[in-house]
Formats: structure tokens, C-alpha cells, sequence
């Protein structure tokens, strides 16, 4: 029996420039800008010292980004504490307390309304309707993330065409 893992991937190459998610009156992404988007946050997650195991929660609303972010923590391995998007932004937050998540993926609509200074131990928050960060903990986390593109773009120059 095949793991979904492998087939996940073999469906993506197969697939390659086929559409793969499409919001709703919205992007359509095919299976190479998912994959793209899912090795981008890989790259992030491993640069920020994320390990297999991590908490990263996810509380947005249904979209093709929610699901990219969805498969990028499940092929790192990373666990994904999904909160509903519906819950107040202080529910969400305080859930993203207690569930002990690194990283928040968030509606900006809900962070506009939270206090990251009350969540210490998230890291990052970040945008799931872009997949770009509202909040950094660190100036270098804000550096990390901007460099992102250089060694993205030098280890799959080639690759991802």
C-alpha cells in the first residue's frame, strides 16, 4: 500500500501544471505553485529551527492558502494544531497559548485584534491569506524571512520548471 505522503507527491508531479487549488471567485494554483509555496515554507520552517514535531497552529478560514499551509506542516513533519476560524481572536489566541505552537498562521481580520506580546511563545504570525508574516518575535526572524528567495530560487533554479 502506498503512504499518502509518496502518493501526494506523485500525484504533484504528475500533475505538474495542472490546477491543484482554487478559491473560491479567486487563484487558482496548479500543482507547481503548490509545491513551490510548500517548499518555501519548508525552507522558512528550517531556517527558523522548526523540528519535526513542532506545534504550528492554523486557524483561517477555508482557501487554497489554508490548505498549502496545511500539507507544507504535514510533509515537515510538523504538527498542526488546527483552531476553528470562526472562535473570537481572543479565543484563537489563548488556544494558541495552550496548544505550545512556534508559529500562528491567522485571518489578518483576527490579528488586528490580538496582542502578540500576550503569546510568548509564538514566534511568527503569520498571514494565511498571503502566507506573509503580521508579526516576528525577532529582528532576525524578520531577516530570515526576507532572504528567503535567494536560496529558495538557488536550490530550485532548475528543479521546479
Amino acid at each position: 500500500m502506498e503512504h499518502f505522503l509518496a502518493r501526494l507527491e506523485r500525484v504533484i508531479r504528475n500533475l505538474w501544471n495542472q490546477p491543484a487549488l482554487t478559491n473560491f471567485n479567486g487563484k487558482t494554483y496548479t500543482h507547481q505553485q503548490v509545491a513551490m509555496e510548500i517548499e518555501k515554507l519548508h525552507l522558512f520552517y528550517h531556517e527558523l529551527g522548526i523540528c519535526s514535531g513542532d506545534r504550528i497552529a492554523l486557524a483561517a478560514h477555508n482557501s487554497a492558502q489554508w490548505a498549502i499551509t496545511f500539507l507544507a506542516n504535514l510533509t515537515y513533519h510538523a504538527t498542526t494544531v488546527n483552531i476553528l476560524a470562526d472562535f473570537t481572536p481572543e479565543n484563537i489566541q489563548q488556544l494558541a497559548i495552550h496548544s505550545e505552537s512556534k508559529i500562528l498562521f491567522v485571518d489578518r481580520s483576527a490579528f488586528e485584534k490580538m496582542n502578540p506580546s500576550l503569546m510568548p511563545d509564538i514566534e511568527i504570525i503569520m498571514d494565511c491569506e498571503n502566507l506573509k508574516p503580521l508579526f516576528f518575535r525577532t529582528e532576525e526572524q524578520r531577516e530570515i524571512f526576507g532572504h528567503l528567495e535567494a536560496p529558495f530560487n538557488d536550490k530550485h533554479s532548475s528543479s521546479l520548471t
